[in-house]
């Protein structure tokens, strides 16, 4: 991506499909055969995208999970950098791609499925004129509608499970859910519950849709503890044909009736934030390195800008700065992401940090006794991190003492992770050293926490500390 783009790009639109692995848009037939896939992909939108994007085939990751990694895809910086190292610990450090164009003079939207983790606990709506939760139609008519220069994110929670219903538009797919959870449990001897436990509200949803949700993930349990994990892969890609055929296509046809896919002045970024993938050492994508989960599709879209494939290293850090190449602002910050159209980036690093249960429970426990808000540290520990170069991948993982629990190097091929005998310790090793010691001149912000949070983690399949 040596050369500089086209045109006069003052609009820029972002938009995230939640828990999107690459290899379901790039390598299907590689994606297929690894699950057993029968039920092929059908996904019109993606494909159209696909085809008339340039794509970003091997893009990384800085983090498994959905807050650290939004962090760095708006701030072009390491987790260790713009402080959200866990998934839901510090605020932001760092100014947002949203902040920094509103003050340039940007109308900023910005459209969430998930308000709980990318809304005012972490500080993601700093920067931001026009707020929304799950209208994404509502977002992009009043975008469309909007005078001068402007950006927009636009975040879809469909493909992360329950897999293509994040939110029911007729009474035929919750139907549709419902006796498919009937037909599961009927198979499964797993009895269905009928009562909500406590736990969080992530969505706008009705007490059957969370009742539905709940079922769900005791399903999915079922299926892990039976090392199914086919079945499950399965599901995930019928939700993304799902999700694609009905919320995404009437968003795409709103996109293009509204002539911002021909407009040479607009950017469309859409990308994953992280993948899926279950396994003995995954579930599902929190505190996962598999290439998988690391992996991430990226997709730009402009008529200012020629298509093309580029299957050399990238890395989420690296899209700010890129942003920021197309557009008519003065902007200069020492990202450590670099502008993919004058530099290769050299290497990736992933990692994934948990909180500390006992910590946790503790604060919780505290705050219900006094009735209140509370500020406390949080205590975290890294548990997994990976370093990529080339094809090359060494992976830990560590103890809550930070002891090495054990390491293994992969080749990556053809989209997947091959184990293999050979040591990179060495050779990638002093990226990861050079990584955690490098010193952090952010001071620790933590987020004021509510009694009901530790339900919402777990609710939420993001906390780490019981799995």
């Amino acid at each position: 991506m040596n050369n500089k783009a086209m045109g006069n790009i003052n609009k820029v639109i972002m938009i995230c499909v939640d828990t999107l692995r690459a290899d379901a848009l790039f390598n299907r037939e590689d994606f297929y055969s690894k699950y057993n896939i029968k039920q092929k992909l059908n996904t019109p939108n993606l494909d159209w995208l696909v085809n008339n994007s340039t794509l970003l085939k091997n893009c990384i990751t800085t983090s498994p999970y959905t807050t650290a990694s939004h962090a760095s895809y708006f701030t072009g910086y390491w987790p260790k950098h713009h402080s959200v190292m866990d998934f839901f610990k510090n605020k932001l450090s760092k100014p947002t791609i949203y902040n920094l164009l509103n003050k340039k003079g940007y109308k900023t939207f910005f459209c969430n499925d998930f308000p709980f983790i990318l809304g005012d606990y972490l500080g993601f709506k700093e920067g931001v004129d026009h707020y929304y939760i799950e209208n994404e139609l509502e977002c992009l008519k009043d975008f469309h509608n909007t005078h001068g220069d402007k950006f927009a994110f636009f975040h879809f929670a469909d493909v992360h499970w329950p897999y293509g219903y994040h939110k029911f538009k007729s009474n035929d797919e919750f139907n549709s859910l419902e006796n498919f959870l009937i037909e599961q449990s009927r198979i499964t001897g797993v009895p269905l519950s009928k009562t909500i436990k406590p736990g969080p509200i992530e969505a706008i949803k009705k007490d059957e849709e969370l009742l539905l949700e709940q079922n769900y993930r005791m399903i999915i349990d079922y299926y892990c503890n039976q090392k199914d994990y086919n079945t499950v892969m399965q599901w995930y890609a019928d939700g993304i044909s799902r999700f694609d055929n009905s919320r995404f296509d009437e968003f795409i046809k709103s996109l293009k009736n509204c002539g911002l896919f021909d407009d040479p002045n607009t950017l469309i970024i859409i990308f994953g934030d992280h993948g899926e993938n279950w396994s003995d050492e995954s579930y599902g994508h929190f505190n996962s390195c598999d290439y998988g989960v690391i992996n991430v599709p990226v997709l730009l879209h402009s008529k200012s800008i020629p298509r093309k494939i580029i299957n050399e290293l990238t890395r989420t850090i690296d899209i700010v700065p890129s942003i920021i190449n197309f557009l008519n602002v003065d902007i200069k910050n020492d990202f450590d992401g670099v502008d993919l159209y004058s530099k290769a980036p050299d290497y990736s690093i992933t990692q994934s940090w948990v909180s500390d249960f006992k910590e946790l429970v503790g604060f919780f426990q505290e705050t219900k006794k006094n009735n209140k808000f509370i500020d406390g540290k949080i205590k975290s520990f890294l548990l997994k991190e990976a370093v990529i170069k080339e094809n090359k991948k060494l992976e830990f993982k560590y103890t809550n003492l930070g002891e090495v629990e054990y390491s293994k190097s992969s080749i990556i091929k053809n989209g997947h992770e091959i184990q293999t005998n050979l040591n990179f310790q060495e050779e990638l090793g002093e990226y990861l050293r050079l990584y955690n010691y490098d010193p952090v001149n952010t001071s620790d912000q933590n987020v004021k926490i509510e009694d009901k949070i530790l339900n919402e983690f777990k609710n939420l399949g993001y906390y780490g500390g019981e799995q």
